[in-house]
């Protein structure tokens, strides 16, 4: 490991944590309410170790679900989402970048692809698959043609 820090400096090291150190907030001091939030919810909620007194590297999940229509229509709050997106992705790009995506854009635009076929395996994944098949009593849906990989592709999805 680096060097030891001097108290009360941080770091963006995660190993200084454990170390007794404290680790910057992602976005700096505009994220640190962000972390903040996640902690006091997340921590006692959980029931996880937490705070410089531990030294159990652990680790919980918190879910939380928001019941939107309590605090408001559930069409004016997918309206007022949607101009938001729609304000980002419209924003000016840096020289050079192409279009603006929101977090999941690029794995939806793949699932869209992959459904509507074909989806490509390479050749160790397919025989990983055709061993897996045999040993389960499936070989009738196996061949070893390019056809039979697309139907292979149309079984699994």
């Amino acid at each position: 490991m680096g060097k030891r820090l001097p108290q009360g400096q941080s770091s963006d090291d995660p190993r200084a944590y454990y170390d007794g150190g404290s680790i910057l907030p992602f976005g700096g001091h505009n994220g640190y309410p962000l972390c903040l939030a996640a902690e006091l919810l997340a921590e006692p909620l959980t029931g996880q170790p937490f705070g410089l007194n531990t030294r159990i590297r652990a680790s919980g999940a918190l879910m939380m679900a928001i019941n939107v229509s309590a605090s408001a229509p559930i069409d004016s709050f997918r309206e007022r989402v949607n101009v938001h997106l729609m304000n980002i992705k419209s924003s000016a790009k840096a020289d050079g970048a192409g279009e603006i995506l929101t977090p999941g854009e690029p794995e939806l635009r793949e699932g869209e692809k992959r459904i509507q076929g074909p989806i490509f395996l390479d050749e160790k994944t397919y025989q990983e698959i055709c061993t897996l098949f045999k040993e389960l009593g499936l070989e009738s849906a196996l061949a070893q043609s390019a056809e039979s990989r697309q139907l292979l592709c149309d079984y699994l999805y």
